[in-house]
């Protein structure tokens, strides 16, 4: 038996309002009320068995690094954006990632799937991996048409496609299509949609 249901409440909804977010356990102490890292980390735990809320590492060669980062959260139906949480808005680039990633987890079977964070602060949503090596790199975003978006959305991507010698990666849009070279790098602009519908396409 649970004791502490309402703490078990307010992580439910704390995770679903930050789908694609990443967390930190001293702020789900703070939300939750709950005092215990191991009982947040268990909760968690049961989350995930009952594919209501999933965990994202970010990949480090070192695997004390890789545990010691924050994990980003993704939830098991899109839905739950919209029914538990706590946001009012469209929340379309959320909402395009969380769909992104269950993609993926079922797409890429077999695979690893991580988010990259460099040493400069930069970040790529999702990492494909099967051992020994980083096979693909993907941004998500729902549009490009903001300057500043635009220029986040490629230097994440760009300082990925550096880190693990990739030639290309992707960045999942809306509606979006696009196909340029950037430092020697092939950036790949489309449609999330399209991506899922034609993986034998874009690997």
């Amino acid at each position: 038996m649970i004791r502490e249901q309402t703490g078990l409440a307010r992580l439910a909804t704390y995770l679903a309002s930050n789908a694609a977010s990443k967390f930190s356990y001293s702020t789900l102490k703070s939300v939750t009320g709950l005092k215990s890292t191991n009982t947040i980390s268990q909760y968690i735990g049961y989350f995930r068995d009952s594919y209501l809320f999933y965990t994202l590492p970010a990949f480090h060669y070192s695997l004390k690094k890789q545990v010691q980062a924050s994990k980003k959260v993704f939830t098991g139906d899109n839905s739950f954006l919209n029914t538990i949480s706590f946001r009012f808005s469209e929340n379309t680039g959320q909402k395009l990632e969380n769909l992104v990633f269950l993609y993926l987890l079922q797409a890429k079977k077999g695979y690893s799937l991580f988010y990259h964070t460099g040493a400069s602060g930069k970040e790529c949503d999702f990492l494909i991996m099967k051992e020994p090596a980083v096979l693909s790199a993907i941004q998500v975003s729902a549009d490009l048409k903001n300057s500043e978006t635009r220029k986040r959305e490629m230097s994440g991507l760009l300082d990925a496609l550096d880190e693990y010698n990739l030639a290309q990666g992707y960045i999942l849009t809306m509606d979006s299509y696009g196909h340029e070279q950037i430092e020697g790098k092939e950036i790949i602009i489309i449609p999330a949609w399209k991506y899922m519908l034609y993986p034998d396409l874009y690997p």
